[in-house]
């Protein structure tokens, strides 16, 4: 049995492995020769497990943990480096209206506007999503990292599982404001990707779809992750949500 067999096997039976290591997204998301898995173990009893994604840059090793990994210290001792990196999670969204009293104020007001003018609509339009996402990169004269293949085919394995959703902030016309994409495990839903047409930034369709997005993880008895970040703007924005 290899490797890629044996993590297969542990998956479909251990549904407590975080999405993003699940074998069936690192087999969507790597191509077949660049993953593979470490094993603690042997094939009737395995203790702990890692995959791994193999690329060339710098000839360094990098491995990000879920934030619950709180011992780094074993790494220490044999001299690697250690960045900490943020991500921002509401544990319980049992009592939505807990969690949107928490909002800050600046937040509220944004949402109530931007449900004047807009409506949250589910969607299977890939082009218009990955449109729509695109531009938020190109505001930022950076190309989109991935290829509409690619994200075409990460959107089919997760409805295929029924882990996966997108969302457009839609007005009146008919104009798609901003886009997200979340996706979901046993534990949490994450607010994977996102974008909004430069053209109709004010309108704040954003924080209305992460406030819809919240709701989802609500209704599905869900922690939801934003799949948080150190950049200054983006975390400032996250922690207004509470």
């Amino acid at each position: 049995m290899t490797n890629k067999e044996r993590y297969k096997i542990l998956c479909e039976k251990e549904k407590t492995i975080p999405l993003f290591s699940q074998y069936w997204w690192m087999n969507t998301v790597c191509k077949e020769n660049e993953w593979d898995i470490f094993f603690v173990g042997d094939e009737k009893n395995t203790i702990a497990t890692m995959p791994y994604y193999i690329t060339v840059r710098d000839n360094k090793y990098e491995q990000q943990y879920h934030y619950k990994f709180t011992n780094w210290l074993p790494f220490f001792w044999r001299y690697y480096k250690e960045i900490t990196r943020y991500t921002y999670v509401i544990e319980d969204t049992s009592n939505i209206e807990k969690i949107r009293a928490d909002y800050s104020a600046k937040i509220r007001n944004q949402i109530n506007n931007a449900k004047k003018i807009l409506k949250v609509y589910e969607t299977e339009n890939l082009e218009k999503f990955y449109f729509v996402n695109k531009l938020s990169f190109e505001r930022q004269n950076i190309e989109i990292p991935y290829s509409f293949e690619f994200f075409k085919n990460l959107y089919e394995e997760c409805r295929k599982r029924n882990c996966g959703k997108l969302l457009f902030a839609k007005d009146m016309e008919g104009n798609i404001h901003s886009v997200a994409m979340i996706v979901w495990d046993e534990d949490s839903v994450y607010y994977l990707l996102n974008g909004t047409d430069p053209e109709f930034k004010k309108y704040q369709g954003n924080a209305l779809l992460i406030d819809k997005s919240i709701e989802i993880a609500h209704e599905l008895r869900k922690k939801f992750d934003f799949e948080g970040s150190v950049i200054k703007g983006i975390s400032h924005s996250f922690r207004q949500y509470g």
